[in-house]
């Protein structure tokens, strides 16, 4: 992250030229893995939205949201998943972006035999991620100094926060993720916050087929 006087990060404007966040409703049937539980699957049907090379978002197909670090979070998202979408060009590949009660998801699916490009398709949305936060100003990833992406099964987390006023923050707190001083600080501690979450499962193909095909 850009530094400033004192250890602050620098304010930079958003890139103007950016893709809009414009999901697309997710395709129903994409089919799900053994592991899945019935809950992920209602979950990518009814509120996932789709990411595929093969046609555009529709540009009148917006999804408003009034919270700015809620919006900004969706912004961080959809730049990754994007990232993943160029990225990507020579396997079948979906991707879904989905909002949750506590912030974020990507769910990436690749066939079985693609699952070795799991550690390309993580590099490139943590890339994405941590440029994009670090570019607005608007917000950090917690722990940007040690540990901001931590691994889970099948992928990884992270948490966004909003920056506020900068010559207040707890720095300690933003760049590792803890603070010795405890309840006794007097900078401030972030209050709001929104999770990231990428995750790898595997493709259905004959149900992508399908889809395509239509």
């Amino acid at each position: 992250m850009g530094i400033a006087g004192e250890g602050h990060p620098e304010r930079q404007a958003l890139n103007p030229s950016a893709r809009p966040w414009l999901p697309c409703p997710a395709p129903p049937g994409l089919g799900f893995d053994d592991e899945e539980t019935k809950e992920d699957a209602v979950k990518d049907a009814t509120c996932g939205f789709y990411v595929q090379a093969l046609a555009e978002p529709s540009l009148d197909m917006a999804f408003p949201i009034e919270d700015p670090l809620t919006e900004f979070a969706g912004r961080v998202t959809t730049a990754a998943a994007n990232a993943v979408e160029a990225l990507i060009t020579d396997v079948p590949i979906s991707v879904h972006v989905l909002p949750e009660p506590r912030g974020w998801s990507i769910i990436i699916r690749v066939r079985a035999e693609d699952m070795a490009i799991s550690d390309n398709l993580f590099l490139c949305t943590q890339k994405t991620i941590q440029q994009t936060t670090e570019q607005s100003g608007e917000a950090c990833l917690l722990a940007f100094r040690t540990n901001p992406f931590r691994t889970k099964s099948k992928g990884f987390t992270s948490i966004l926060v909003p920056l506020g006023d900068m010559s207040q923050a707890c720095w300690d707190f933003l760049e590792t993720g803890q603070c010795s001083r405890s309840r006794h600080c007097r900078w401030e501690h972030p209050v709001r916050k929104q999770r990231l979450c990428v995750l790898v499962k595997q493709l259905n193909e004959a149900a992508l087929a399908e889809q395509v095909a239509k």
